[in-house]
């Protein structure tokens, strides 16, 4: 009988392993997970729908739509300088963007340059306010600790770890008044040792959410900031790049790498396929998703949120400072006759001899017709001041030299000499040829009256020489000078004027 009992129980063990192995098997126990990683980067406060801009409610539906294909498996990431950028945004500090992020569900943002256009104080209120974590493993804060190294995320039983890459170049193109206490560590170093201690501590993917720079050509090769690091560092996954406003998917030494343009337009994706048997990534591939509206819809919530903060900002700043005759293109990297009315501006206002101001300081086109208060805040949405300094020609002559088709922070804008340049030679030797108004070369030894924004003044973007001036003293919000002196013009009526251009003969003529 005990024998009997013995074989019944042997089959009831079979039995039981068999129905076991019919039932399904839970996620943390399949062989193979999926891991899809969503991001966006250099949203710039761009709420509203305009353009090619799809705005923050149609972003939301998106990302909201695309998470719901494998919600045990998505992480949603910010690729950096998500918050600051538009009047719409820049109003609140950034809070809109902020509350819509927490909402659409991010698991982490890294800090870009331009979160220092806000000071350290909004920063701390932000970085509160977020329900997701500011990431900077290289950059270190004399007070506050606002950005973490990194991040440690459960997705379908796996440990994924996010540690967030500020771009080396964060303190040169931010403001140098907002980052003071701000150190960059050296990047190479600091990743490495985060990766390790995050391996060390289980970590079975680790993500570099980075806003470092990637660009691509037409055979897909990526090259940029992002590919020095992946050069020198070891055991990252994936990586999220930003900063260079570019269209990018592919790979580099077969680590998948990302970059969704910029204002929302695409969103990022990186899907990976964990092999539990393996321990390891066994597949791996990036794309990039357009937002607009054939495919996707409006996040009501977020619809709800954002369009009283439309209205109240259109109410706000519908004044009208001018009219405009023709519009006022702006390329970053090539010609932009908004920047020369402005500069212009500025030498008449304070009689100046030259009047130098940097590329990115003017971010969008003003179309002919009525110029409004937006209009202006969109084109030069920064809080500065205006210096007015003497200095000598020598360090004027490099000022034009470092940004003259400066192709890491823009084309330098200016105002009171015409310059002939060769792009061909080497950044420092171009110009060949100078004419101050009333026709004479830059003098080296000469010191002349240069009015131009704090920005610069302090060194930001490079322009080292800048700050040898003498005699400075400050003149007031830049901005303000700008309404107050269209609204004194009433009809804006230039075309660009050709004071920069190629070859000699050009400038002679």
């Amino acid at each position: 009988m005990q024998q009997g009992m013995k074989r019944i129980g042997a089959i009831m063990l079979m039995i039981l392993v068999l129905m076991m192995a019919a039932l399904p098997v839970m996620a943390e126990e399949k062989p193979f997970v999926e891991i899809d990683i969503y991001s966006v980067n250099d949203f710039h406060g761009a709420l509203r729908a305009e353009g090619a801009k799809p705005g923050v409610a149609l972003l939301a539906g998106a990302i909201q739509q695309l998470g719901a294909e494998n919600p045990a498996g998505s992480i949603i990431l910010g690729g950096g300088d998500m918050f600051a950028g538009t009047l719409d945004a820049d109003e609140y500090e950034g809070m809109p963007v902020i509350y819509a992020m927490n909402q659409m569900g991010f698991s982490a943002d890294v800090m870009g340059n331009h979160i220092f256009d806000y000071d350290q104080k909004v920063i701390a209120k932000q970085a509160t306010a977020a329900t997701f974590p500011f990431l900077a493993a290289n950059l270190q804060f004399s007070e506050g600790n606002w950005a973490k190294p990194y991040v440690v995320l459960n997705r379908n039983g796996l440990k994924i770890a996010v540690i967030g890459v500020a771009t080396e170049e964060t303190l040169l193109k931010s403001s140098q008044k907002n980052s003071q206490g701000v150190t960059m560590l050296p990047t190479v170093e600091t990743v490495q040792k985060y990766i390790d201690e995050v391996r060390g501590k289980g970590a079975q993917i680790v993500i570099l959410l980075t806003h470092c720079s990637s660009f691509q050509n037409n055979q897909g090769q990526i090259t940029g900031e992002i590919t020095g690091l992946l050069e020198q560092v070891h055991g990252a996954d994936a990586a999220v790049t930003g900063h260079s406003h570019q269209k990018v998917f592919g790979a580099y030494k077969d680590i998948p790498v990302v970059q969704a343009g910029s204002n929302g337009e695409a969103i990022g994706k990186i899907h990976l396929l964990y092999s539990r048997i393996d321990k390891k990534i066994i597949g791996a591939n990036a794309s990039l998703i357009t937002v607009n509206n054939d495919k996707w819809k409006e996040n009501p919530n977020i619809t709800k949120m954002v369009n009283p903060i439309l209205a109240d900002i259109d109410k706000k700043y519908s004044g009208i400072v001018a009219q405009n005759v023709y519009p006022l293109s702006n390329d970053r990297y090539g010609e932009s006759s908004l920047a020369e009315h402005f500069t212009d501006l500025l030498l008449k206002g304070f009689n100046a001899d030259v009047a130098i101001l940097n590329g990115g300081a003017f971010r969008s086109d003003i179309p002919a017709g009525p110029i409004t208060l937006r209009l202006m805040q969109q084109a030069y949405p920064y809080k500065d001041q205006i210096v007015v300094m003497q200095l000598k020609g020598s360090d004027l002559l490099a000022a034009l030299e470092y940004g003259v088709g400066n192709e890491k922070v823009g084309e330098v804008r200016f105002a009171g000499v015409k310059l002939a340049v060769d792009l061909d030679l080497p950044q420092g030797s171009r110009i060949i040829g100078n004419r101050m108004a009333d026709n004479s070369f830059i003098d080296l030894n000469k010191q002349y009256k240069v009015v131009t924004n704090e920005f610069l003044a302090k060194g930001g973007d490079g322009y080292i020489s800048l700050t040898k001036g003498e005699n400075i003293r400050y003149a007031g919000d830049i901005k303000e000078f700008f309404n107050f002196a269209l609204r004194n013009e009433k009809t804006v009526n230039y075309r660009a004027d050709g004071r920069l251009s190629v070859g000699y003969l050009r400038l002679a003529s």
